[in-house]
């Protein structure tokens, strides 16, 4: 009882905490939702390892090492979308089998989604779902599964237009313009920032020259630059924000989706395929301002058999993400899942929640440090706390 008197106090306390951190915002001449873009895209990698040795008088008494990878994908435009989101992580560890014996012991898992969705009218489209994972222990094969079905609804990558935002309000700190930049400059010079791809394949290694001009050309529209051009100060903040901060995503949108989901490989020989089932999602996100983010994703799975609704599985993954200032921000993972995989078994519920505090040291590298709560029905609380580093390939 004492641990969940802990839980519930953790979640009181971060909420108090993003009541009492969250600053009013400055009032800007545009909002998040005046960001619409024909096509908006988001990729990142991230890569954490791990290693530790301990030696006591010339014995080595723990030897092991991991690393997780965690890739992400997004693509959204008026007549189609995709994303990507693929998990992996390795470990080793070398162990006494016996007195003077050591052996290795090797493990790796991986967890994918990707998800194609073709609008038909509007917002409502088809959608196909493919689904895997694997991991060496307890997997003869890969358990994959695809989703068929129809939703309704759209997504905006709404991230560079929160760059544009960050970068005015840098230049307003030194001075550069004279007042926040009318709601047309900032649109277009979020368009200029989404297209960064685009300048390093016209114009190559020296892109960001033509890149910050174009930027440049917009704010001397707008009347409001103090001088004629940004100057050097200015170059610097617009490369601080462009270039070498971490600024989490933004997104904004909803969508819903309900199909049929069918296995198409077991993991375990000799295992009985199971009837299709109905499959269910909403996804929502919304950055509530300039410096939060909230994301809920649901899912809802049943067979279509005479279990259906008897037998499910159903989660709800929460995120909201908090940027204290320009190099740390606090992060709360919340997940819960109720399954009921059998009629002769009660539902199983699992619970989770992450708080996080990550620090941007540099050339995109992060220090992460975590606390990890988690609980399910019949086990005990268990707790996590790791301080780890973390790489951004892109």
């Amino acid at each position: 009882m004492q641990k969940h008197r802990e839980i519930v106090l953790i979640i009181i306390l971060s909420c108090a905490m993003l009541s009492c951190l969250a600053e009013v915002a400055v009032t800007q001449n545009v909002s998040v939702t005046d960001y619409t873009v024909p096509a908006s895209s988001s990729h990142s990698l991230f890569i954490d390892p791990n290693y530790n040795m301990t030696i006591v008088a010339d014995n080595v008494i723990v030897n092991k090492g991991s690393i997780g990878m965690v890739y992400n994908s997004f693509y959204e435009s008026l007549p189609l979308g995709y994303s990507i989101d693929a998990t992996g992580s390795g470990s080793f560890e070398k162990f006494a089998a016996d007195p003077g014996i050591y052996k290795y012991r090797n493990r790796y898992s991986t967890n994918a989604v990707a998800r194609f969705k073709k609008y038909v009218f509007k917002d409502l489209f088809g959608a196909v779902k493919f689904g895997g994972q694997f991991n060496n222990k307890g997997y003869d094969y890969p358990a994959t599964n695809i989703t068929v079905g129809v939703g309704y609804g759209r997504f905006i990558n709404a991230t560079p237009l929160r760059k544009a935002v960050r970068m005015e309000d840098f230049l307003l700190k030194e001075n550069v313009i004279s007042d926040h930049l009318p709601k047309e400059t900032m649109l277009q010079l979020g368009n200029i920032i989404e297209r960064q791809s685009e300048y390093e394949d016209n114009y190559g290694e020296t892109y960001q020259k033509n890149w910050f001009d174009d930027m440049e050309d917009a704010m001397r529209k707008s009347g409001l630059l103090k001088k004629d051009s940004i100057g050097a100060i200015g170059i610097l903040r617009m490369q601080e924000v462009l270039i070498k901060e971490r600024i989490f995503d933004r997104f904004y949108g909803w969508e819903v989706t309900i199909g049929t989901k069918i296995d198409l490989t077991l993991p375990q020989k000799e295992q009985k395929r199971p009837k299709p089932s109905l499959d269910i999602s909403a996804r929502y996100s919304r950055p509530i301002n300039w410096a939060i983010q909230w994301n809920e994703r649901l899912s809802i799975n049943s067979p279509l058999s005479n279990d259906f609704g008897t037998l499910y599985n159903m989660n709800i993954a929460s995120d909201l993400a908090y940027e204290l200032s320009n190099r740390i921000n606090f992060v709360v993972r919340h997940f819960i899942s109720s399954d009921k995989y059998s009629q002769d078994s009660n539902s199983i519920i699992s619970s989770s929640l992450g708080l996080s505090f990550i620090y941007f040291l540099e050339n995109q590298v992060n220090l992460v440090v975590t606390e990890q709560l988690e609980k399910s029905t019949g086990t005990n609380l268990s707790t996590n706390f790791v301080v780890s580093l973390n790489y951004r390939i892109f």
